[in-house]
């Protein structure tokens, strides 16, 4: 079995780390994602078949074929998950009609291989930049280094792989969007 998903890698990664550092996120305990890591999920695939990965990849540039770029616009970075005791610290994007479309063409495209029903039908598109740690503090979040707009202009399959060091992913697949 091998862990998907579709994914946008996102090239902002100076100023995510601009972010952290101006936020204390590692001296306050927040596990920083890895800036190779970083990216927008398009959609959570999950575990498939090793022996269905050609199929899927054909499906997919299928599915997108056609697929015009379109742009995120940022809604600030904020904390995810429990309000009480949140779990990430996002960059969360605005509400984009181009991004459920894609959502839904990536669902449909991978639905035959899936082997667990996705948990959020429209999901929040977003950039996880950290997440908490067990002695993680809450900060108050200074937002100023972020861009407002990011080009989304391909679609890449990535595959998820556990390590002593944390989750790393591996980029499987690249479709440029026209």
């Amino acid at each position: 079995m091998v862990r998907l998903f579709a994914a946008f890698p996102f090239p902002q990664a100076d100023q995510c780390l601009s972010f952290i550092q101006k936020n204390e996120l590692t001296e306050k305990g927040w596990r920083i994602t890895f800036s190779e890591n970083l990216h927008v999920t398009l959609f959570f695939i999950g575990e498939i078949e090793e022996e269905n990965l050609r199929n899927i990849q054909s499906a997919i540039e299928i599915a997108i074929s056609g697929q015009k770029k379109f742009m995120l616009v940022s809604d600030g970075v904020q904390y995810a998950g429990k309000p009480s005791k949140p779990s990430m610290i996002w960059l969360k994007m605005k509400a984009s009609d181009e991004f459920s479309k894609l959502n839904k063409k990536l669902h449909e495209a991978s639905m035959p291989f899936m082997t667990v029903k996705p948990t959020h039908d429209d999901p929040v598109p977003h950039v996880t930049l950290a997440r908490a740690g067990k002695k993680s503090e809450r900060v108050k979040l200074n937002t100023e280094t972020m861009d407002e707009e990011f080009l989304i202009d391909r679609a890449e399959l990535w595959q998820t792989i556990q390590t002593k060091k944390g989750v790393r992913y591996r980029r499987l697949k690249s479709w440029e969007l026209f």
